[in-house]
């Protein structure tokens, strides 16, 4: 978060040397020694603060501010000062009790007043904070840094629209207009009104071309609008201003891999990791990729690299177990896939995985466990409502897989293969008309099927009572297909 911008007071002088002046200050101060050459005079310690602030060195003029406040504590100045600075440390509870000591004396400085606000919000009370700034605007309604803060304050909450309005209040003035633009900006980007945020975020490009980070959430932005092209131009730009800019290249990396373009997304991540070598969101993706590409030994390798920096990292045992299982080592995936459902048994992903490997080694009252416990956390998957309709089937569960396949014809009615599966249910119990109905669908959705059913069950498509039904099915196939 900013801070409301602490005034240029700092005379036009030859400041060479401030920074070792301050260094020999800060040591004389912290051994206690009184005013002798050693220790600045008043004057000599304000400029002296004045350059640190203006070169944001908050920690190396903490004990000169303590001085000055020491020596002056009535002056709002240096109260303001020290204030400041321990905002900038993040010392928050002593901030605020610096201010409201001051505010006994001045209670109605805007200045003091706004400071303590900014610490009541830094210390998990935003909301306090925007009614405490709120009152500063009751008597000071055009107080730019109130302003300024109460939209950042509104940030925190997560009352973007509220804030973008709070900033829009501010975005034609001189000081404040690139931090407001791209504070807009932000706010749309999170209210995820893409076309606005690119808005403000090329309006503060036009003020501050070369500002790497305005590049990359542009990038950013075109990427959620699947603009994976312009997405890459972004990052680009943002890496020819800052070369070693990690982020860029780690999204710059997933850009790629959702294009498909996975060498390129390789050689992105690969770039990523010589600037953080440990981060293990670019691992994981570097592993993923390789995954992709059928590289599933390097993609292990890449896994276990993740496993080993957090052993609670479930999707990385789970993309480790769909390698193992591409190998047939069943064994080790079905372990990984285990380990993975223990770290997150709400995934519907990770029980449909371990249904079709336990299918597949030929366990399948296994898998119809796994297969229930998909669907009973992900309803709508109507991959899984075949798979599981179809084990149901085979181990001749009938009544179960006709539920199944009901659903998938409830979820999917444009979907040919409920309607098929539907009707081989019936056909095995010997239900001719049921499964002549459902077939009708079936080869009216799609008439490859007809010939799949002519081999699975020539009973039905021989039976003399059902030939009328099978020729006005045939009838109504060709008629579709003619038009």
């Amino acid at each position: 978060m900013n801070y409301a911008e602490y005034p240029d007071d700092a005379e036009n002088t030859d400041k060479s040397g401030y920074a070792e002046r301050i260094r020999i200050y800060r040591k004389a101060l912290k051994e206690g020694e009184s005013f002798t050459d050693d220790v600045p005079s008043l004057d000599a310690l304000e400029d002296l603060i004045e350059y640190a602030l203006e070169n944001f060195m908050f920690k190396e003029s903490l004990e000169l501010c303590r001085k000055l406040f020491e020596l002056d504590p009535y002056s709002v100045d240096s109260i303001q000062k020290l204030s400041y600075v321990l905002l900038n440390l993040g010392r928050f509870n002593e901030a605020l009790r610096v201010l409201n000591k001051a505010l006994l004396v001045y209670p109605l400085d805007s200045d003091l007043m706004l400071q303590k606000a900014i610490a009541v919000g830094q210390l998990g009370k935003p909301r306090k904070a925007i009614r405490m700034i709120d009152e500063i605007l009751k008597f000071s309604p055009g107080h730019p840094e109130a302003i300024f803060n109460k939209g950042l304050l509104l940030e925190t909450t997560g009352k973007y629209k509220d804030a973008a309005e709070v900033f829009a209040l501010l975005q034609d003035t001189e000081s404040f207009e690139k931090d407001c633009l791209h504070e807009m900006a932000y706010c749309y980007h999170n209210l995820k009104e893409y076309d606005k945020a690119l808005e403000f975020y090329n309006k503060t490009l036009n003020i501050e071309p070369f500002d790497h980070y305005l590049w990359y959430n542009c990038g950013v932005v075109h990427y959620q609008k699947e603009q994976y092209y312009k997405a890459i131009e972004c990052f680009d730009m943002a890496l020819s201003i800052k070369e070693d800019f990690f982020m860029a290249h780690h999204n710059k990396g997933n850009t790629y891999a959702s294009l498909g373009r996975l060498n390129e997304a390789v050689d992105a991540y690969n770039e990523a990791l010589k600037y953080r070598e440990n981060d293990i969101d670019t691992i994981y993706n570097l592993a993923s990729v390789f995954g992709d590409r059928g590289q599933y030994q390097k993609a292990i390798e890449n896994f276990d690299l993740v496993i080993s920096k957090n052993r609670r990292h479930y999707k990385a045992y789970f993309g480790r177990g769909v390698c193992y299982d591409a190998l047939e080592n069943f064994d080790k995936a079905l372990d990984d896939y285990n380990t993975a459902i223990y770290l997150n048994h709400r995934n519907p992903e990770l029980w449909y995985a371990k249904a079709d490997l336990l299918y597949n080694i030929e366990k399948p009252h296994a898998a119809l466990f796994c297969y229930h416990k998909a669907v009973e956390l992900e309803p709508k998957n109507v991959d899984c409502w075949y798979d599981l309709g179809y084990t149901l089937f085979e181990l001749d569960k009938l009544s179960e897989a006709q539920q199944a396949f009901m659903k998938i014809i409830e979820l999917a009615p444009d979907w040919s293969e409920g309607y098929y599966s539907l009707s081989k249910v019936f056909a095995k119990q010997n239900l001719i008309d049921n499964a002549a109905y459902y077939l009708q669908n079936a080869f009216l959705l799609d008439p490859e099927k007809e010939e799949d059913f002519r081999a699975e069950f020539p009973e039905i498509v021989d039976n003399k009572d059902l030939k009328p039904l099978m020729k006005a099915i045939e009838s109504q196939i060709r008629f579709r297909a003619k038009f």
